[in-house]
């Protein structure tokens, strides 16, 4: 099972079903940008589309460039997205404050507990420090496509969720 960081408006619609689709900038390895630039990268036309990534053309007539997607169909995927640990009054014989629930920055309009002083209370945390037992949002990738969207390159994974693994 691979992480996948999420926005928090992509959260809530995974969640209300009305999201189906990622999409994510095309970007050449650190070792390809020696070679292609993601400015050079934006010109290049496509060649083809494999399950394990996409050939470009380069725009100048250099050699073509293959480039790996990070996920592929069948892959299963928990959902990094902003989150807070809810917090207890310290418990005098341990001194701690931890309960082991969480609560997302996606559920703030929905989720009582954000609301008033209990919602400054609350320090939010990135989606890359959450801890994978703190997931709650699990996705099996169906499809991956290449798309030219404007100036950008993007993947585009049609996902869809799934219970809990």
């Amino acid at each position: 099972m691979k992480p996948l960081i999420i926005t928090t408006h992509e959260s809530a619609g995974l969640l209300n079903g009305s999201i189906t689709q990622l999409r994510r900038d095309v970007k050449p390895s650190r070792k390809q940008r020696r070679f292609l630039s993601v400015d050079l990268l934006m010109k290049s036309g496509l060649d083809y589309v494999t399950r394990d990534g996409a050939q470009f053309i380069h725009p100048l007539g250099g050699p073509l460039t293959f480039i790996k997607c990070s996920f592929h169909p069948n892959d299963k995927l928990y959902c990094r997205e902003t989150w807070a640990e809810l917090q207890s009054p310290p418990n005098l014989q341990d001194n701690t404050t931890d309960t082991g629930l969480y609560i997302y920055k996606s559920d703030e309009p929905s989720n009582p507990l954000c609301y008033g002083s209990w919602f400054r209370r609350y320090s939010w945390h990135s989606p890359a420090t959450m801890p994978r037992d703190a997931a709650r949002i699990f996705l099996e990738v169906v499809n991956v496509r290449v798309e030219r969207t404007g100036e950008k390159w993007q993947w585009v994974y049609d996902v869809k969720l799934i219970k809990q693994p």
